[in-house]
């Protein structure tokens, strides 16, 4: 099991490479990770970063700040794809909290924490996930939020 918090390979790109150099090609290497096996958790680190799951989730897809620097996206070999993102957001969060049997996906018998999007994210550029914001969110199967 991998905790990431994907938001800090955009937030870190200019410290990594002037502290770190040539080493950073081991570091945030989601892909990798993945590829030998692990199981990626992701997170936001708030309050340290934005509680926002959609700018990590930006970053993990793009390897980029909203902004889109660097261009083409800073190590670009370790993105993760959109599903693999959601998935570590969701079903492996739960999965590292042992909470996998109660959510993390949406299934009879789970708690109904859902959010409804204000576009299809499989359908957007992945340029503007980052900006990603919820209609209405539901915790536990009861509506707690509607943006108005």
């Amino acid at each position: 099991m991998a905790s990431i918090q994907p938001i800090h390979a955009t937030s870190d790109i200019d410290v990594a490479e002037r502290m770190w150099g040539e080493r950073c090609r081991t570091a945030y290497a989601w892909r990798s990770l993945m590829q030998a096996g692990a199981v990626l958790a992701c997170g936001s680190d708030a309050p340290v970063e934005s509680w926002n799951p959609w700018a990590g989730i930006h970053a993990a897809v793009t390897r980029q700040r909203p902004n889109g620097y660097p261009d083409g996206g800073w190590r670009p070999e370790q993105r993760l794809s959109l599903e693999e993102t959601l998935w570590g957001y969701t079903a492996g969060a739960a999965l590292a909290s042992g909470e996998l049997a109660r959510k993390g996906t949406l299934s009879p018998g789970k708690l109904a924490d859902i959010s409804v999007l204000d576009r299809d994210v499989f359908a957007a550029d992945a340029s503007d996930l980052h900006s990603v914001v919820s209609d209405v969110t539901i915790l536990g199967g009861e509506v707690v939020w509607e943006r108005g």
